[in-house]
């Protein structure tokens, strides 16, 4: 073995790849849910006043909620990441054609979205303590909040985020980013943000819209670039609400039918009855049953 000289050890430096370190790190992944799935809606007849612009939150429409979890399985803490959710803001077509109003943004302590304009834009006037806005939302301009919160998840993404954008797989949909830092994740720790809007009625009927799938996604983006996320989980998803035409009950003339039909057959057995009645059938059948009886008797 040969052994380096005392005199040059001193300036030994001793290099790590940080990228091999951070390899090793397993990130969580994503949950979504949809509150309701699904909604049931006829444009003739709307349940709300579609006729003027709404003046309350309860006014606009139905309440439709989708929520985001973010889990993080270990086996270290994560630092600050990004959460980005496309909303769907508004319709395609149409002078402010809201889709999904957004009324409150519910968040940990830890967790601060920018949310600048999209919550409540019209003001309406609060009738439900469930729509009141959440004092854990960011409310700060966005051009300070773009410019200097967000600065990491505009240089993941590559790009500065549009007011408005179409929304992927929907081409009638306009999409808005909603940016939410989550500050540090520890190891098993769920953070949940809940976005609590209401389906824009009006829109849909000045639109003439009584079928759509209202999807809203969303992305995690760690702190650290280089993540592996557990296989079978994902870092992204979709949540979906699906507005659907309501089933139709039977229409008056088939259940008529149905009933003229139950009607004769009934009659139909009544006359059949008392026809055989009538022509003796039934006490040919008993005086036969009589002279059986006798005949064993005698036997």
């Amino acid at each position: 073995t040969n052994y380096e000289n005392e005199d040059t050890i001193a300036d030994n430096e001793l290099e790590t790849d940080p990228i091999n370190t951070l390899s090793q790190v397993v990130f969580g992944f994503l949950e979504g849910q949809a509150i309701p799935s699904q909604i049931e809606f006829n444009a003739g007849s709307p349940s709300v006043d579609v006729s003027v612009t709404p003046k309350t939150k309860l006014g606009v429409g139905r309440k439709v909620i989708h929520s985001f979890t973010v889990f993080n399985n270990g086996p270290s803490s994560v630092g600050q990441s990004d959460l980005v959710i496309y909303w769907p803001w508004k319709l395609k077509k149409g002078n402010d054609s809201y889709l999904l109003y957004i009324t409150k943004v519910q968040t940990p302590r830890s967790v601060v979205c920018q949310t600048d304009g999209l919550i409540d834009p019209l003001r309406l006037a609060t009738t439900n303590h469930s729509d009141s806005p959440s004092s854990s939302v960011s409310e700060t301009s966005i051009e300070n909040t773009v410019g200097r919160k967000f600065q990491n998840v505009k240089s993941v993404l590559g790009k500065s985020f549009p007011a408005e954008e179409v929304c992927v797989g929907n081409s009638d949909v306009l999409c808005v980013p909603i940016c939410c830092k989550t500050g540090k994740i520890d190891k098993d720790v769920r953070l949940r943000v809940r976005i609590i809007s209401r389906l824009f009625e009006r829109s849909l009927v000045l639109n003439d819209i009584s079928q759509l799938d209202v999807t809203s996604s969303a992305t995690i983006f760690p702190a650290v670039q280089n993540v592996e996320t557990v296989r079978g989980l994902s870092n992204s998803l979709n949540v979906t609400t699906q507005i659907t035409q309501p089933t139709s009950p039977p229409a008056n003339h088939d259940v008529l039918k149905l009933c003229i039909v139950i009607v004769v057959t009934v009659l139909g057995l009544v006359g059949l009855v008392s026809l055989l009645v009538y022509c003796g059938f039934f006490q040919a059948s008993n005086e036969t049953e009589t002279h059986e009886r006798k005949g064993r008797a005698v036997c």
